[in-house]
């Protein structure tokens, strides 16, 4: 018994995956982020299975090529190939990384780099810029639906203060929100950070717009699109945002996550979820007008005795399978006045009369 405690840690370290198996960089600022999950003895991942992204360490062949951070977020800084190191408790995988496109001057395309940085710092939400009447006499588009008067209200309101294109880092748009000058609502972007280097790159090119034929956000797919586990999980989750050419790209540093239930769940601005209560919750995220959900259970036990449980029809096997998942036990037939006003409440919101 005691060899046994000892060695299975051992095995299950071996059992995991990255996703994605590999990663293709197309222009300068690209991120993704890795997930790093469990998986059962058939090499399967369920949906009970651990994630790893917070327990492994990564580290790049070639930081001149691809940057990898604790959590494992990729960024593609210089042409080439290069390989990412994924370790937990000392096993190892790897995945390749390709890199192209990468420019001194490289373009910015306002619609699919910058806006989606405004909206991920709250500047285009209704509590600030989006208001009706704006914030400081700076007012944007409610989460980016008009991007023309958007580029407008940055590139020209206000006799051209928001931008210096000129000198790119001495303007408003950048030094209000890293509080390099007085800002309401407080700091929201780190000096020399990714999405303060897609800005200052975005003015720096004279601040242009986005050709009329840019692509188009069609759908979300989140990653793990449900997970089971216990108070104290953390989940790092996956954004991949489908593109009306067909392409896919990693857009988890730039969508936008929230908890609609956080007496179950948390989530952090980077997507990583943490359980701190029991049931189910959904995250949302959203992305360029595109909303998508991961749900969360967390089980109020380990095991429900449904023996007295019959099922008369399919609503019935769905609520079983629902019982079982949230590890709780269905209450007690009703009388028909009980079952009345229970209707009434969950249809109409008040009681029989």
């Amino acid at each position: 018994m005691l060899s046994w405690v000892v060695l299975a840690p051992v095995a299950w370290a071996v059992d995991f995956q990255v996703s994605p198996p590999k990663i293709s960089f197309e222009r300068n600022f690209e991120q993704a982020q890795l997930l790093v999950t469990a998986v059962d003895a058939t090499g399967a991942i369920g949906p009970r299975a651990d994630d790893l992204t917070t327990r492994a360490t990564f580290v790049s062949s070639n930081p001149a090529v691809v940057t990898v951070t604790p959590a494992g977020r990729l960024l593609g800084v210089g042409n080439g190939d290069a390989q990412i190191t994924v370790a937990v408790e000392g096993h190892q995988k790897t995945i390749e990384v390709h890199v192209e496109g990468i420019q001194p001057d490289p373009p910015i395309n306002f619609i699919e780099q910058v806006l989606p940085i405004l909206y991920k710092a709250g500047c285009n939400g209704g509590a600030c810029h989006a208001s009706q009447h704006g914030k400081g006499g700076f007012t944007l588009s409610v989460m980016g639906y008009d991007p023309a008067a958007d580029r407008q209200a940055i590139l020209r309101d206000r006799m051209q203060r928001r931008v210096n294109l000129l000198n790119p880092a001495d303007s408003l748009v950048l030094k209000k929100p890293t509080m390099a000058m007085p800002h309401g609502g407080g700091k929201r972007l780190e000096v020399g950070s990714n999405d303060y280097n897609i800005l200052q790159a975005w003015i720096a090119r004279g601040a242009p717009e986005s050709k009329p034929d840019t692509r188009k956000v069609t759908k979300l797919m989140v990653t793990p699109a449900s997970r089971i586990g216990q108070p104290g999980m953390k989940q790092q989750l996956q954004v991949q945002a489908l593109y009306s050419d067909g392409k896919t790209r990693d857009v988890t540093a730039w969508a936008r996550f929230d908890s609609m239930d956080e007496g179950v769940l948390n989530v952090s601005s980077a997507g990583v979820v943490s359980a701190i209560g029991k049931g189910q919750a959904p995250i949302m995220v959203r992305y360029e007008g595109q909303a998508e959900i991961a749900m969360v259970v967390i089980p109020f036990g380990e095991s429900v005795n449904l023996a007295d449980w019959k099922n008369n029809n399919f609503v019935d096997e769905l609520a079983s399978a629902k019982f079982r998942e949230l590890g709780i036990a269905p209450s007690g037939l009703c009388d028909d006045a009980t079952f009345l006003r229970r209707a009434y409440f969950d249809a109409i919101g008040t009681q029989p009369t």
